[in-house]
């Protein structure tokens, strides 16, 4: 990892910090943003809308046996559009700077509930 990609989640710790996030939340993601940043294999200021695009295509190969959406290729892309939503906006949320460009392909479908009625029963 490079040091420009260390001190910018240094940054953006202190920003999720600043939003009340939890810290296992905290850490959750920025695991998740490193070994995105481990795919994409570049500096994220650098990133095109293209790479992310490649991202999100490497995220449904290496998470998604059938092609469809589950809760790790949906925990990926959400925290993706976050982070990118804050490193080209300067804020996580999206209410206050709606969605940047470069992530605007990234689409999450809705996650099938894989549990029956029956399977809640006791």
């Amino acid at each position: 990892m490079s040091t420009k990609n260390y001190q910018l989640f240094e940054k953006y710790d202190q920003a999720m910090i600043g939003d009340t996030v939890a810290t296992s939340t905290r850490r959750g993601q920025l695991a998740i943003i490193v070994r995105l940043t481990r795919l994409i294999n570049k500096d994220w200021n650098d990133v095109t809308k293209d790479d992310i695009n490649k991202l999100v295509y490497d995220i449904m190969q290496n998470h998604s046996s059938d092609g469809k959406e589950n809760w790790t290729t949906w925990d990926n892309k959400k925290i993706l559009r976050v982070f990118m939503r804050w490193l080209t906006l300067g804020n996580r949320d999206i209410k206050k700077v709606g969605d940047p460009e470069i992530t605007s392909g990234i689409k999450m479908k809705k996650v099938k509930n894989k549990l029956v009625r029956e399977d809640l029963l006791i």
